[in-house]
């Protein structure tokens, strides 16, 4: 079982991402249409996002939250909201058919291959097929152990990983030394809010590890596959510790979920720029994902207009339209994020989505073969769009008794990727909120509660939630008022 705080819907002048220098900071191409989302005379960048914490969760149900546009910082996760904030964060991934060698990659490559090594021919007599040049690399690695190696293990926090992250934030994001504490580092990159893995046997764990370590030994070079007898699934919260002459270089902070592995930080020692770690890890990782069969390599979020996320197009991949629920590979709609603007694929047909289900990816979709149209200003900057969603909500609050919008915590009610109106008023008419019960912790004690028996404040959250992850995660939850 996993369990949530209540979503809270919240907005700050303070971006991490832009820090609200941005000018041209609207979500909409047209200026005329913006104004139907914010008063023009108090415009200005802001961040918005909805927030919960968890006291724990299944590997399964944050797979399911990340694709639908949810993070993890620690034990708190964070959906932006993609029409009101300063930045569009876009949730990407990849895997290796979508993976082409840049230059920078091969020259990453070479350079590190030549240092882990001393010698300078090893790195030049390469193939130049994508993986194949990995896998030459990393070939060559297995018999360096004495000069480099990495080493997965749990999440956990020591003084040499501290010291490694305080050098990395002081050096490479200019954080204050006494802002970077060792509370810090466990709360946000050693938190381990899986539950299904903190269950497991000691030796389950154990099994995992000897996997994950042995993956580069026991490579199959004719299959690309590892073997895999006792059929183990990693998942977690993983550290991937870089050795140099044992001398800890850089970690992978990695969460390996149920259709792949989601990177979550990666730090490194600011002495070993020249051996461009990050984009070695990136590559290492999504041949990772292909030799064991995890799946996708999750990039975190993609915005177009950060200059510091620019590398993430280098993978290649694709990016998660939250209005349509669909994946749509990079070199499709490209053009239609590059200017760090909002967008969304017009179906062919009208969507009442509910947001339980997994994405579509481009190929299953309506879209497949067809011209995309992008449509984010003909849906978001439309009177009619924003009057509709009122005339919904004030039957919704006829039929409930109540009004879904009152301390300014919720999410608005037209928002991408959050549960729409239309799905609203379905489970309204439905009569899905007559038989609807939750699982309420109050302090220490979890209780059953019906929906209709909640107290107006209660159902407002409830109905909250539903919209922020979808009916089928919160009959999986235990909601808590903490």
């Amino acid at each position: 079982m996993s369990v949530f705080s209540f979503p809270v819907y919240h907005k700050s002048p303070r971006c991490g991402y832009c820090s609200g220098t941005k000018k041209d900071f609207g979500a909409l191409k047209s200026e005329q249409a913006q104004q139907n989302i914010r008063d023009p005379k108090v415009y200005k960048p802001e961040h918005a996002s909805l927030g919960m914490v968890t006291g724990g969760m299944t590997c399964q149900i944050y797979d399911e939250l990340i694709n639908k546009g949810f993070r993890r910082s620690g034990d708190y996760l964070y959906k932006n909201d993609l029409l009101r904030s300063c930045c569009r964060s876009y949730t990407i991934r990849t895997n290796s058919q979508y993976l082409k060698m840049h230059k920078n990659h091969r020259k990453a490559l070479n350079k590190f291959v030549k240092t882990i090594s001393g010698d300078d021919d090893s790195a030049s007599k390469r193939g130049k097929g994508p993986l194949t040049l990995l896998w030459l690399a990393y070939q060559e690695q297995q018999h360096l152990d004495d000069t480099f190696h990495t080493v997965f293990e749990e999440a956990d926090l020591t003084e040499e990983k501290y010291r490694l992250y305080k050098k990395y934030q002081i050096h490479v994001h200019n954080d204050e030394p006494e802002d970077v504490s060792t509370s810090q580092f466990e709360r946000f990159l050693c938190t381990k809010p899986f539950t299904d893995v903190t269950n497991r046997t000691p030796e389950h764990q154990a099994a995992q590890f000897e996997y994950l370590n042995n993956w580069l030994k026991n490579y199959d070079l004719t299959t690309g596959k590892v073997p895999n007898p006792n059929n183990i699934k990693p998942l977690g919260a993983i550290h991937e510790c870089y050795y140099l002459h044992d001398k800890l270089i850089a970690i992978s902070v990695l969460d390996f979920l149920p259709t792949g592995i989601s990177s979550v930080y990666f730090i490194w020692d600011p002495d070993y720029a020249h051996l461009s770690l990050g984009t070695v890890s990136g590559l290492r990782d999504i041949l990772l994902c292909k030799a064991l069969d995890l799946g996708y390599y999750y990039l975190g979020y993609y915005i177009a207009d950060c200059v510091k996320m620019n590398y993430k197009l280098k993978f290649g991949g694709e990016i998660l339209d939250l209005t349509t629920q669909t994946y749509f590979p990079l070199n499709k709609i490209e053009k239609y994020v590059s200017d760090g603007k909002l967008f969304s694929i017009k179906p062919s047909s009208s969507l009442v989505l509910d947001y339980s289900k997994f994405p579509e990816t481009y190929e299953e979709s309506q879209f497949n073969g067809k011209e995309l149209i992008e449509s984010s200003t003909d849906v978001y900057g439309n009177p009619k769009t924003y009057k509709k969603a009122d005339e919904l909500h004030k039957k919704i609050c006829r039929i409930l008794g109540m009004d879904l919008l009152i301390s300014g915590r919720e999410i608005p009610l037209v928002s991408p990727g959050f549960g729409t109106l239309e799905y609203l008023y379905q489970c309204t008419t439905e009569g899905i909120f007559d038989t609807l019960t939750i699982i309420m912790r109050l302090g220490v004690e979890d209780y059953e509660i019906r929906f209709m028996e909640l107290t107006i404040e209660g159902k407002r959250m409830v109905i909250n939630a539903i919209r922020a992850f979808g009916l089928s995660i919160l009959l999986r939850s235990t909601m808590s008022l903490y």
